[in-house]
């Protein structure tokens, strides 16, 4: 299988057996407080009960 081949190649390039990038556990918590936080200014208005109209757009982060 071509996998396999891949795999191999690797190891002989590289040295070392291939192994799935794994994202550190900190770093998804904190994305996930960004965005929790961009959600909370951007419908601040509605909760307050102000009638504002709500721009939606792509965060800046």
């Amino acid at each position: 299988m071509a996998a396999e081949g891949a795999f191999s190649a690797y190891e002989q390039v590289i040295g070392e057996t291939w192994k799935p990038f794994d994202r550190p556990v900190e770093y998804l918590l904190g994305r996930m407080a960004q965005r929790a936080r961009h959600l909370q200014i951007v419908l601040q208005p509605m909760l307050d009960g102000r009638n504002e109209r709500i721009q939606l757009g792509p965060p800046d982060w």
